[in-house]
């Protein structure tokens, strides 16, 4: 083997033996030893019991062409890293950890169209945040803590749409990674249905209890009422139960929660009105709710907010429509959200030490968002 030494003294500080085996040792100390070992297949063996002190720096120096295989110490986050399938990830895991705030809005429930009597108001879509207070009273989640590189499941649920007569549709989950709010419930319809369960429930109808709410997500729908113009129950909201119906007005729609994790407050997932027959008074909405309508289709949820439709009132031909979810995703502004080509999104500039994405749609329930430093 080929020998390069490097001792102590002036004779011996440096010196080479060479030979034709195509091994290559580095020798070192006032009695050389074999420090390193190269092969002639290029296996380097360390034959030292001290150490190897990798190159390190923050992430702003990392290799402005990195390759697979390379390895460093990032002193900004001060752990070892490793450049594998084309990305810089912790030694050891497919990621660097990362914290996500959130807010998860499922599509608001849907109301029926009306013949003889009035139907109930759509329920507000599940409302979940880590950013303040969730639906249905409940406190704040924590927020997820989540590795870069990693894809992670995002859909925003459509609302349900009305129908013309008949078993009401609830609104389309919502999700992200782990987070799923669970669509709004339809409103009753007709004689004596109860509103359909969901993230809120859906209003009864002539007669019919409100549908179920879920807990931590929203509240359970009001119900119908049987006296001299029906009026019909409205659909709860993430922050309070939907109104019963009285013999002259339909329910007020239960209120929903404003949340500011975009930068302002903005309100969201309300409930649905309820309807009346005759000469009643139609039960109003607000945070993204439908009005309620005595002889008209009931206003739609509005987009974005989870809200529930609004109850249809006598001899309307189709009902209306819940408003389709959201998902907004709070991060450190040291990283970056990329989403797959389905995905609907708007923000991600650093603004506070945060970047802030709001996803409004998504064409399928298999699109992605991925994160990366």
């Amino acid at each position: 083997m080929s020998t390069i030494k490097s001792s102590t003294t002036t004779t011996t500080a440096y010196s080479v033996t060479a030979d034709t085996t195509g091994t290559l040792v580095l020798q070192t100390g006032a009695t050389p030893t074999t420090a390193v070992t190269v092969g002639t297949d290029q296996n380097t063996v360390f034959n030292s019991t001290g150490s190897i002190t990798v190159p390190s720096g923050t992430t702003a120096q990392r290799p402005g062409s990195s390759a697979n295989g390379m390895v460093r110490y990032n002193t900004s986050f001060s752990v070892f890293e490793i450049y594998q399938n084309g990305a810089w990830v912790v030694m050891g895991t497919t990621g660097y950890s990362l914290t996500a705030n959130f807010l998860v809005i499922a599509g608001g429930g849907g109301s029926s169209g009306s013949i003889n009597t009035p139907s109930g108001g759509g329920g507000a879509g599940g409302f979940r945040t880590s950013a303040g207070t969730s639906g249905g009273g409940a406190s704040a989640e924590s927020a997820l803590t989540l590795l870069t590189g990693t894809a992670y499941t995002i859909t925003v649920g459509a609302g349900g749409s009305g129908v013309s007569s008949g078993t009401t549709n609830n609104g389309n989950n919502s999700v992200f990674a782990t987070v799923t709010s669970l669509g709004g419930g339809g409103g009753g319809y007709p004689d004596g249905v109860a509103g359909k369960a969901g993230g809120s429930g859906g209003g009864g109808d002539y007669g019919g209890a409100g549908g179920a709410g879920t807990t931590s997500q929203g509240y359970a729908g009001g119900a119908g009422n049987i006296g001299t113009n029906q009026g019909s129950g409205a659909g709860g909201g993430a922050g309070g139960v939907g109104g019963a119906g009285t013999a002259s007005t339909g329910g007020t729609g239960g209120i929903g929660v404003s949340s500011s994790i975009s930068g302002s407050s903005v309100s969201y997932a309300g409930g649905g009105g309820g309807s009346t027959y005759n000469g009643g008074t139609p039960g109003t909405a607000t945070y993204g709710g439908g009005a309620g309508a005595r002889t008209t289709k009931g206003a739609n949820g509005t987009a974005n907010t989870g809200g529930g439709g609004g109850g249809t009132g006598d001899s309307a031909g189709t009902g209306a429509s819940g408003g389709s979810g959201i998902v907004i995703i709070k991060v450190a502004d040291t990283l970056t959200a990329t989403f797959s080509s389905g995905v609907t999104s708007s923000g991600g500039s650093p603004s506070g030490g945060f970047k802030v994405y709001s996803v409004t749609a998504t064409s399928t329930t298999s699109e992605t968002v991925t994160f990366s430093y």
